[in-house]
């Protein structure tokens, strides 16, 4: 739509204004100070219609993406585990792909929250492998890698060995590998 020049708040009821005022700005995308040129207002004024114009409903957001169900399973998930974060991803079009999209989760929340001085526990299998792949190279200090699943194993892509040490050598923390077992029968 043109922006019609000679358009000035005077010539509007209150409600034309707020939905004029809303069209110029979330519509066509232009700028409070713009919208204030073309109504012949304040700037301050704009920000009012506009604020008043998303009180009362003439301007409503609805986000429509398949992302706002994980948000919405994310927030659930937090209050009904009493979880400080959850990380939700969405369903993959072909199956066999949901591994590397869990993986490529994995690696950003893994990046944006591991800190110097913490202490990872790492199981192993496919999707920590995407995981560690994804993961930037980036060294975070005094970091410390335990495989988590203990016992000696055969040399093979997956196991638990080879995900610290690839985990470990990523951020460049020390990696400890522990060949016992998780859990144990007796506590000596």
């Amino acid at each position: 739509m043109a922006v019609i020049e000679n358009e000035k708040a005077s010539r509007f009821p209150d409600a034309e204004l707020k939905a004029r005022a809303a069209w110029h700005y979330y519509v066509e995308g232009l700028t409070q100070e713009r919208i204030s040129e073309i109504l012949g207002i304040g700037r301050i004024k704009v920000h009012r219609i506009l604020s008043a114009a998303r009180e009362e409903g003439v301007v409503q957001f609805r986000i429509r993406d398949s992302v706002v169900e994980c948000v919405q399973l994310e927030e659930s998930l937090k209050q009904r585990f009493g979880l400080s974060q959850a990380v939700v991803v969405p369903s993959a079009a072909d199956r066999s792909n949901a591994p590397l999209m869990i993986g490529h989760a994995a690696a950003t929340y893994l990046a944006d929250n591991v800190n110097p001085g913490d202490v990872i526990a790492l199981g192993w299998g496919r999707t920590l492998k995407f995981a560690i792949n994804e993961l930037p190279r980036r060294p975070i200090a005094r970091t410390t890698v335990v495989s988590m699943l203990g016992g000696l194993t055969h040399a093979q892509p997956l196991n638990p060995t080879e995900s610290a040490w690839e985990f470990a050598e990523k951020i460049g923390a020390e990696c400890y590998l522990l060949p016992v077992p998780v859990y144990a029968d007796r506590p000596e």
